[in-house]
């Protein structure tokens, strides 16, 4: 049960970080895109 319970914990934090990680990755390809011009 308390294994478990990590799993999930570790599972939603994982998706969290590749979602900030995807999110700050369009973030940056928009500065970039907005210097340039």
């Amino acid at each position: 049960m308390l294994y478990e319970n990590q799993g999930d914990v570790l599972s939603t934090v994982l998706d969290g970080f590749c979602f900030l990680g995807y999110f700050g990755f369009l973030l940056s390809i928009n500065l970039r895109t907005l210097t340039i011009e």
